[in-house]
């Protein structure tokens, strides 16, 4: 299903589109107002250079996403994504954070007999332990003596209302300048 979510927007049929920007509306941008329809996001000029200060600063991606060696090494190194991705799926990759998740990048919830529950990324597992990164880029190691659960979750650790944050001009800068990463460093 999300794959077809993902398709509508773009339709070659601007009924579809239409009928798709209705039923599937972005989420709002900062401020309360919603975000533009994603075949106008596509549209829009954005200013590389103003996208890599929201991606430092606003933005907040740089605390879990690493670019030429900066930032916080959570999520996906992004260093060459603009060449991995097209600005469409930049775009949905960021709205979207569920709808496809890198191998390595499946978030763990971990329940303790002592009733902790801790989410992260699976960094290692064995027979004496295991260890979550958790969203702040800590490693938490459990013994597996201690723990009652152990679940892989159908949801990203990057939260779903980035976009949120931005305004819609913000969205778009970040989105140019993601593209302008073409090369790993």
């Amino acid at each position: 299903m999300a794959g077809r979510s993902r398709c509508l927007p773009t339709s070659r049929w601007a009924d579809i589109r239409q009928a798709a920007a209705e039923a599937l509306p972005l989420p709002a941008a900062s401020g309360g107002q919603p975000l533009p329809p994603l075949a106008e996001l596509l549209k829009r000029r954005g200013n590389a250079r103003a996208g890599q200060q929201v991606f430092a600063g606003a933005g907040t991606c740089a605390k879990c996403h690493v670019v030429g060696g900066e930032g916080k090494a959570v999520g996906p190194d992004l260093s060459g994504i603009g060449a991995k991705l097209s600005k469409q799926a930049l775009y949905e990759s960021i709205l979207a954070p569920s709808a496809a998740i890198s191998h390595n990048y499946e978030t763990y919830t971990l329940l303790t007999d002592d009733g902790r529950l801790i989410t992260g990324l699976l960094v290692s597992k064995t027979d004496e332990a295991v260890v979550l990164k958790t969203a702040e880029g800590v490693d938490v190691t459990t013994p597996t003596a201690s723990i009652d659960e152990l679940t892989r979750q159908p949801i990203s650790l990057m939260p779903a209302n980035i976009a949120s944050t931005l305004q819609p001009q913000q969205f778009v800068d970040l989105v140019t300048w993601l593209e302008t990463l073409r090369t790993i460093r």
